[in-house]
């Protein structure tokens, strides 16, 4: 919660900043927006190091196989960076590098969750 109160500050003082260097110096904006995102992640780095190391002990003790649970894992980085990429490029203006970056990652993540379908689909012909 502490965390959360910290971020939720920080944000609006980043956003608030931001908005006022848009219409005189965009490029600094930009700049601010890209290391405020840096700050963020390096301050949810600990946590989200704890929520992957929780999700893993769970994974084991409930016996759910490590080929299920990485692919899943990777599926949701995948998704995060893309997300986090596609909103800087948006935010830039860079709407179609956004777009590319939307379908990269779209492809990345069917490709990280392959073993996972071509399990389901063992487990299905085995019915």
């Amino acid at each position: 919660m502490e965390l959360l109160l910290k971020l939720f500050a920080f944000t609006a003082v980043i956003t608030a900043l931001i908005l006022l260097l848009k219409k005189h110096q965009p490029e600094l904006s930009h700049s601010l927006t890209i290391l405020a995102i840096v700050y963020v992640l390096f301050l949810g780095l600990k946590i989200i190091a704890s929520a992957v190391a929780l999700i893993k002990n769970v994974a084991e003790q409930s016996g759910i196989l490590s080929e299920t649970l990485m692919p899943l894992l990777k599926v949701l980085s995948i998704t995060i960076l893309s997300k986090l990429s596609v909103d800087i490029c948006k935010e830039s203006g860079c709407l179609a590098l956004s777009t590319g970056i939307e379908l990269i990652g779209n492809a990345l993540a069917i490709t990280a969750s392959a073993p996972l379908i071509l399990s389901m689909l063992r487990f299905l012909a085995s019915i």
